[in-house]
């Protein structure tokens, strides 16, 4: 469970730093690169599938713990919740972006 904690939080900031160093034109060009779109398609994909797989292994964890009578966290459900709105709304920037 840590591991997918760390994976689902780490996809998305990941996505803004490629946003932002895009951008600003911080990756010396490598932006303008078949390897970063490929990169950045696969960032838009996973992001949110991440962090929707912690979302319902957040709940499942705190059901289960609660059947067994156990004091389970809400807590990571809410941080869940929190990169579940934080990955669409990083897409929808990126959508809004797109020059068709």
């Amino acid at each position: 469970m840590p591991l997918l904690r760390m994976i689902a939080i780490f996809l998305p900031q990941a996505l803004v730093l490629l946003i932002v160093g895009g951008y600003f034109d911080l990756l010396g060009g490598w932006n303008q690169s078949d390897s970063a779109l490929g990169t950045l398609i696969a960032l838009f994909l996973l992001a949110p599938l991440s962090v929707l797989v912690l979302l319902v292994a957040e709940v499942t964890h705190f059901i289960r713990a609660s059947a067994r009578g156990q004091a389970g966290s809400a807590w990571w459900i809410l941080l869940a919740v929190v990169l579940v709105l934080e990955a669409f709304a990083i897409d929808l920037l990126i959508l809004s972006q797109a020059r068709m």
